[in-house]
């Protein structure tokens, strides 16, 4: 009876790792597999979600350039903020000089002046993963993704071949 038990217990052991290796090899073989038909796809994806990014930040700097300009001319009643403002950026000698030194600019303006000098430049992409630079890799590369496709079917066939129960390779 003992030794019923203890082999029973050997071959659920047994076939634990042999399930757990199935697993493992399956799964990166079926991955490669993967990696390889869609490289290009993925990069294309990257490429795109990089450019909405890069659109997203811009729209943002530009959200932030209205809100400075609304407060502008909600100070449009107050001729020395307007008068100020023409002076600096559109050279502009007031007739009248008039002391504006009575009246400050809005804290907002020297971030304008940055967002107006920084309203054509375009914002550094985001950091890639390193997924993303092998996928990006991979895509202009056809007999490196023959190979890598190659190698997840071995390993596929490792896992389909190595790794089934005794009892169903003997019968088969």
């Amino acid at each position: 009876m003992k030794k019923r038990s203890r082999t029973y217990r050997r071959n659920r052991l047994d076939d634990l790792v042999r399930f757990i290796c199935f697993l493992v090899f399956s799964t990166l073989g079926m991955g490669a597999i993967g990696l390889a038909l869609l490289a290009e796809p993925i990069k294309g994806y990257i490429e795109d979600q990089a450019f909405v990014a890069s659109q997203q930040r811009q729209i943002d700097q530009l959200e932030k350039l209205r809100e400075q300009q609304a407060e502008l001319l909600n100070n449009m009643d107050n001729p020395s903020v307007v008068e100020r403002a023409a002076v600096s950026n559109f050279k502009y000698t007031p007739v009248a000089e008039i002391d504006a030194s009575s009246t400050t600019l809005p804290q907002v303006w020297p971030d304008l002046k940055e967002a107006l000098a920084d309203i054509d430049r375009i914002p550094p992409p985001d950091p890639t993963k390193p997924w993303q630079n092998l996928a990006a890799n991979l895509a202009g590369k056809p007999k490196q993704q023959i190979i890598l496709m190659g190698l997840g079917a071995a390993l596929v066939l490792i896992a389909l071949t190595c790794f089934c129960r005794r009892a169903d390779c003997q019968s088969s």
